[in-house]
């Protein structure tokens, strides 16, 4: 069989009622042929699935990740990628919202933030979710930083209005980072790195609210992520110090007890107030071997002092969530063989 003078051994064909016929022809040796017809419908509509899921999100319907790559390039490839503005939104108090009502709750309130999106942006803009409550917003045309403004008020507007899902009615805010195109930023990683820069400024001014990109942020974040790689040195360069803060009873005329207190001495950075680096290792998950630390060498140390002497350590809130917390004391105490009464943990006040 012959189309256009070229000869073919399988074709697709399209049926009036909607089915998908493979058409596979095998030539004989003889100059006849032998032709094949499969209903591959089914098979089509399962592949087109699958396609599906693995470029949109199947929760929202939102492009994901993939596939806001892919389109976010074209788009910033075209003559008209100068007037695009990246927005990255970060949904405020939503993981209370799974902690207490549970994820199905959460998963409707997604997807009713999803269509907020899809009503409060033009169809000229690409909006996607990048999974948890973070989503992606490529606005187009953003004339100019007014008229972005313009639109990223009216998103925290809209997200911050209630929600009514089932019997509850949810109250949820959003911080966006928002970064424009520009000569020294026109591909999609740059952009996105920044709007994540932008959004973290905002949500450390208060949240609920937007910020744009500047250059000092890229400064800053530079400074942290060096910060963050020294700090996860600072264990294996024993770079760690203990302090101790004695603590006098007036009433007994005599030392009761010494808080142990962590420091950290950086070769070049001197000495890093702990006020600097402990919410840094919070938000890394270095707390909980910070405080094992600090618990171990506490123990140690007050197993020399005389017997009437207690030691304090602090304990992070994050370590009272995480279920090794008795272990790590037990362990601590065992390993420095003092006695237990000479421990006392000490609570933050976010604990």
């Amino acid at each position: 069989m012959r189309i256009g003078g070229e000869a073919f051994e399988e074709l697709l064909l399209q049926t009036t009622n909607g089915r998908t016929l493979d058409l596979t022809l095998q030539p004989m040796s003889n100059g006849g042929a032998v032709v094949l017809f499969e209903d591959v419908t089914e098979r089509k509509i399962t592949q087109a699935r699958i396609n599906e899921l693995a470029r949109f999100d199947s929760l929202t319907g939102l492009p994901n990740r993939t596939e806001f790559h892919e389109r976010a390039e074209d788009i910033l490839s075209s003559a008209s990628s100068s007037s695009c503005a990246m927005m990255f939104i970060d949904l405020d108090q939503f993981k209370q919202v799974n902690d207490t009502l549970g994820h199905a709750v959460g998963d409707k309130l997604l997807r009713a933030v999803a269509e907020r999106l899809l009503t409060t942006t033009s169809l000229t803009d690409l909006v996607a979710r990048f999974g948890g409550d973070e989503f992606v917003v490529l606005l187009r045309p953003a004339t100019d930083r007014g008229y972005v403004a313009g639109i990223a008020r009216a998103i925290i507007e809209d997200l911050s209005k209630p929600y009514q899902i089932a019997d509850h009615q949810i109250g949820i805010g959003a911080s966006i980072g928002i970064a424009i195109v520009s000569e020294n930023c026109v591909d999609i990683g740059s952009l996105l790195r920044n709007a994540d820069m932008a959004l973290y400024q905002a949500k450390a001014e208060g949240r609920n609210t937007w910020r744009f990109f500047e250059a000092e942020l890229g400064i800053k974040a530079q400074s942290r992520r060096n910060l963050e790689f020294d700090l996860r040195r600072a264990f294996d360069k024993n770079e760690f110090e203990l302090h101790f803060q004695p603590i006098y009873n007036l009433a007994k005329k005599k030392f009761s007890s010494c808080e142990a207190l962590i420091r950290w001495n950086h070769p070049t950075r001197g000495k890093v107030p702990p006020a600097v680096f402990v919410p840094v290792a919070e938000e890394m998950g270095l707390i909980l071997q910070m405080d094992d630390w600090v618990l171990r060498n506490a123990c140690s140390a007050c197993a020399a002092w005389p017997t009437d002497v207690r030691v304090a350590a602090n304990i992070s809130a994050l370590h009272f969530r995480d279920r090794q917390v008795v272990e790590s004391v037990r362990i601590a105490l065992r390993e420095s063989q003092l006695a237990p009464h000479r421990l006392e943990i000490e609570l933050t006040e976010t604990a």
